[in-house]
């Protein structure tokens, strides 16, 4: 029993839930704003949607990393019957399938269903119901959604959760498959940083090589290895030479795109170069110290 576990099987509710938010969404416009009301009701309704989706991405974040619990006892099972065991540790297809529901509903940018016409109706009514909306007359696209993703990535790659991972490593019998910390890294690393395959093609500060929301998640992600690698941020040895390891293949990664790619968009190659140096500059701490 967890709070916020909703139905027999959380994913299904989660995946409901998102299809619940994509729906409304696109009825917000035409259907949930009326003739007559304030177009600010559709920045409400926004509003409404995206903690709908922040909420069941942090409820699938508990199954990484989770096990079940009971208070069995000794002899409560009879012969005929398999005993269980007290703690038993969340099948690894669930786990995965958590941890992939959050990639797809947090990390990419396409999940929130932005777009220009959308943004443009997110009024605010200074007066609307006696009292008035609060907030800028225009709604704060990149903290907002930066909040959210930032929010997620501390959810996950919490000293708690990653021990949690670590130690079910060990629960379960080496013949058998579990979802390691090493492939949350991994997972994390390719969903995030995925953009930076797509180095051919005619970039322009218009049309950018990486979308302003996925420069700041990856600045955002590149933080946290910073911060994980230099010990800044106190983990178990384990997730600090992973931390590590990543640093430095991302380092050498975005110094091969720099050296190579002439064609690059100022806001990517600014971003770029900016990413590569305070890379480097961890590394030299590291092994400074």
């Amino acid at each position: 029993a967890k709070r916020y576990d909703f139905s027999k099987d959380p994913l299904d509710y989660a995946n409901n839930q998102m299809r619940i938010v994509n729906k409304l969404r696109e009825d917000l416009l035409d259907h949930f704003v009326e003739d007559g009301d304030s177009w600010s009701k559709a920045r409400r309704g926004y509003e409404t949607t995206l903690r709908m989706q922040t909420s069941v991405s942090s409820m699938m974040a508990d199954w990484i990393g989770g096990a079940h619990t009971n208070r069995n006892k000794k002899g409560d099972f009879s012969e005929d019957e398999e005993e269980q065991p007290p703690v038993t540790v969340v099948p690894v297809d669930q786990q995965r399938a958590a941890l992939a529901f959050i990639t797809d509903t947090i990390f990419d940018d396409k999940s929130f269903g932005l777009s220009p016409e959308l943004l443009t109706h997110f009024n605010v009514d200074k007066w609307y119901g006696g009292g008035g909306d609060s907030g800028e007359a225009t709604w704060p696209i990149h903290d907002r959604i930066l909040g959210t993703q930032a929010s997620t990535l501390t959810s996950i790659l919490s000293p708690s959760r990653l021990r949690m991972v670590y130690d079910n490593e060990y629960l379960i019998p080496a013949d058998e498959d579990a979802i390691t910390v090493a492939e949350i890294f991994e997972t994390l690393m390719n969903t995030i940083y995925g953009d930076l395959e797509n180095t051919e093609g005619q970039w322009t500060n218009r049309n950018p090589m990486i979308s302003s929301l996925d420069r700041n998640l990856q600045s955002e992600m590149a933080n946290r290895l910073i911060d994980l690698s230099t010990g800044r941020v106190r983990m178990f040895r384990t997730v600090q030479t992973l931390a590590l390891y990543y640093t430095r293949d991302l380092y050498n990664q975005l110094g091969d795109i720099l050296d190579g790619s002439s064609n690059l968009d100022m806001y990517t190659h600014a971003h770029l170069q900016d990413m590569h140096e305070r890379l480097g500059k961890a590394l030299d701490a590291v092994y400074t110290m």
